[in-house]
């Protein structure tokens, strides 16, 4: 699923204003050589102190087979492209993922994707990793989080994915 739908369904249930004091850490990027898939591993610390683990996984990214030192130079002189490790710390030349193009997943263990769309985003293929712990409503006084039943991202996969394009890691 593309990302601007993810979030057009995160500001229809919710109407995901970003706090902006929300501080963003990107920990770690990782590719995966065997799905061409690339994630990024990121802290956001929320505006009451607590922080949250997100990913963001590209489907689909082009690698580039380099054959030398100078072809890889070159590639890295165009900004579409840039270096990254897999697992096992080798490295490979990709064409950075765009958000336009590229499907993507999502996850963040905050209580607000978890009970909102963490279910409705695995329905379409658009939640990364394992699936949480099922939930059972204790009561049925208060309304359903996600009447809509829709696909979305909450306001710290959005700053995530701000600071991914802000450092040049995503292709907006």
């Amino acid at each position: 699923m593309k990302w601007a739908s993810l979030v057009r369904g995160g500001n229809i249930v919710q109407n995901n204003r970003v706090d902006q004091s929300n501080v963003p850490d990107i920990n770690s990027v990782i590719y995966s050589a065997g799905t061409n898939q690339l994630s990024f591993y990121v802290n956001v610390r929320g505006s009451s102190d607590k922080t949250y683990s997100v990913q963001i996984s590209f489907k689909d990214v082009d690698e580039i087979d380099v054959e030398s030192k100078e072809e890889a130079e070159k590639y890295l002189q165009d900004g579409r492209y840039m270096l990254v490790k897999d697992g096992s710390g080798n490295n490979h030349m990709i064409k950075k993922p765009e958000l336009s193009k590229n499907d993507v997943q999502v996850r963040c263990d905050c209580p607000s994707f978890r009970f909102t769309y963490a279910f409705y985003d695995r329905a379409v293929s658009a939640m990364f990793g394992r699936n949480f712990q099922v939930y059972h409503r204790k009561t049925d006084t208060r309304p359903p989080r996600n009447p809509e039943k829709m696909p979305g991202v909450c306001k710290h996969l959005i700053i995530a994915m701000e600071a991914l394009v802000g450092s040049d890691f995503v292709i907006a």
